[in-house]
């Protein structure tokens, strides 16, 4: 590793925590003074036995370990050891007096970060935990992001029809949810067309396939059939995967289901057609009361003018509550699309990493 090649990233090294193991009273005395004054918290041992012990009680705590390899009581090479037992990831940075490639490749083998040479050159020695610190840092937000991602696709995957395709359009995954709206078994749906529960033969399916071919995010509506023969509508948003090398390996849609959104619809609109074919039908009336005498035309007319007036309000409230459902409806589409977009964000990161 080219020491030279990168800096002191002092910020980064005010926050952590370091184990530091050495049996020689004034190297360790030396080095700690120098620790101090970088470092958030410099945890001291003189053996490898005490360095275990201290780890234990505040592994949660320590970012990064300096173990010396020839001490007394525990050695480091047991003393990495048994910390591998309980933790393969934290950062160990071996300090060896001598360049004993057996005893390295020991240490290598226990995923070492890297080792330097005795005696501690501080500035070289900050720049080398500097760098590991770094990388660390990164693993843990890639850790912290994927972590967030899954809780994320749980709740995706608990409010959606979640379905992901090849290359070739073949389905591979579908969820649960998507399985019991369609009907089919998860064994019947894997394998098949993207477009396999497409009502008729609308060009919507060729298009969006054309959009996401071309690297493009899709969003749509959806008029689809169930295996035991049941329309069902659905909101639908599909997008490419890509690998590193920014080529599509597979795409992923996310849906919600309009079914019950358009039956209410669909008979709000037949309401109110309804009642404005009755409201017609009573001003039909109305005409052919008024050949009637004066007194019974009277009493018809205001009887019919106060059944249009109740018609003409109910039409009124219909329309009020169309338009809650409306608003209401596109409230859900917002939110859901906000919830796909971050997960695309998130898996772009991840990906990217």
């Amino acid at each position: 590793m080219n020491q030279d090649s990168f800096n002191i990233n002092k910020e980064l090294l005010s926050k952590a925590t370091i184990l530091y193991v050495e049996d020689e009273a004034t190297v360790r005395q030396e080095t700690e003074e120098l620790f101090v004054v970088f470092f958030d918290k410099v945890i001291v041992a003189t053996n490898g036995k005490e360095a275990l012990e201290l780890y234990k009680s505040n592994i949660d705590n320590i970012d990064l370990i300096l173990t010396d390899l020839n001490m007394p009581i525990m050695n480091g090479i047991d003393f990495i050891s048994n910390v591998r037992d309980i933790n393969w990831d934290v950062p160990i940075l071996v300090n060896t007096g001598f360049d004993d490639s057996k005893t390295i490749l020991k240490v290598i083998k226990l995923n070492i970060a890297n080792y330097i040479l005795k005696p501690i050159q501080i500035n070289t020695t900050l720049k080398i935990i500097s760098k590991i610190l770094e990388e660390s840092d990164k693993t843990k937000e890639i850790i912290r992001q994927r972590n967030e991602l899954n809780q994320f696709m749980s709740i995706l995957d608990a409010q959606n029809l979640i379905c992901e395709y090849d290359t070739h359009g073949s389905i591979t995954y579908a969820n649960e949810i998507f399985c019991n709206v369609c009907g089919y078994s998860f064994d019947e749906i894997i394998g098949q067309r993207f477009d396999f529960l497409k009502f008729n033969h609308s060009n919507v399916y060729d298009i969006l396939w054309d959009t996401i071919c071309n690297g493009d995010i899709y969003c749509g509506k959806f008029k689809n059939i169930s295996k035991d023969g049941k329309i069902f509508y659905i909101n639908s948003t599909i997008f490419p995967i890509f690998n590193k090398d920014k080529t599509i390996i597979k795409y992923r849609s996310f849906s919600y289901l309009r079914t019950e959104d358009e039956e209410e619809k669909n008979s709000m609109k037949k309401q109110i057609i309804s009642l404005k074919s009755d409201v017609f039908k009573h001003q039909l009336h109305t005409k052919e009361l008024e050949t009637k005498s004066s007194v019974s035309k009277k009493d018809s007319l205001t009887k019919s003018e106060i059944e249009i007036v109740e018609l003409n309000n109910q039409i009124k409230e219909l329309k009020k509550e169309k338009k809650y459902l409306l608003q209401k409806m596109d409230a859900l589409q917002k939110r859901v699309e906000e919830y796909q977009y971050q997960f695309q964000v998130l898996n772009k990161k991840i990906e990217e990493k």
